[in-house]
């Protein structure tokens, strides 16, 4: 039979997880088949941990896709950003913009004078909302201020959606609420009901209302008319 060789047994001296800043000693005692020992003693420095925290304000400033971090990590005098879009920064508390909707991976790495680190991360999800009214059309007249002479709403990411325009006497003139791919997918082109074989609408300013519901179930509440006030409603005028 092939001889074996000897046997070692090694025996740590641990203190567990160490939490605070100080120096600890660490031992290994390394023990032969004949119950011969040697122990070897080590002195190591234990840092404090920075913590790395932050809060996000969303369409800061009023912006959408603009995004500001307020920046509550303890411990720490330089900081790493990685926003998910291939934007970074060093800054404490950056500003940064997006420009697409999507799910971000927002991560940050808070640093100490000691080199030692804390990691963070907050999954954040974009979604673009908006509904642009147009606040006059002249119907036929092709290039004047919008694409084709219609009276054409904007928006996105959009789930349910209803437009009613009406004359100066209440009458519904033209309503629409259909949608292709979050979008209104309906302009009028200043006739009533839209009927392409009447004649046009006499000019002047018509009234819109607007009922409408993103993706996410929050409710379009209007937009600012002029009067610093947002409203789901506003005048339209019909150039002739």
């Amino acid at each position: 039979k092939a001889a074996r060789g000897p046997r070692h047994a090694f025996q740590w001296t641990s203190y567990g997880r160490r939490t605070q800043k100080g120096n600890y000693d660490v031992s290994m005692i390394i023990t032969d088949q004949n119950q011969c020992k040697d122990t070897i003693v080590h002195s190591l420095e234990v840092f404090d941990n920075p913590t790395a925290s932050f809060d996000v304000y969303d369409d800061f400033e009023g912006q959408q896709g603009q995004l500001h971090f307020a920046n509550h990590s303890e411990g720490a005098s330089a900081y790493f950003w990685d926003f998910g879009n291939g934007q970074t920064s060093v800054e404490p508390e950056p500003t940064i913009q997006y420009g697409a909707d999507g799910t971000y991976i927002i991560t940050l790495i808070a640093f100490n004078d000691d080199g030692c680190s804390d990691t963070t991360t907050y999954e954040y999800e974009m979604m673009f909302k908006s509904i642009y009214v147009p606040n006059a059309f002249a119907p036929g007249n092709l290039g004047w201020n919008y694409e084709d002479g219609r009276f054409i709403v904007k928006g996105v990411n959009l789930y349910r959606y209803r437009i009613e325009v009406y004359d100066a006497w209440g009458d519904l003139i033209w309503e629409s609420d259909a949608l292709i791919d979050g979008r209104p997918a309906a302009s009028w082109n200043g006739r009533n009901k839209g009927n392409p074989n009447l004649d046009l609408c006499p000019a002047g300013a018509y009234t819109w209302k607007i009922d409408a519901v993103f993706k996410d179930g929050s409710k379009w509440n209007g937009s600012d008319n002029g009067d610093g006030n947002t409203k789901p409603y506003g005048t339209v005028t019909l150039i002739r």
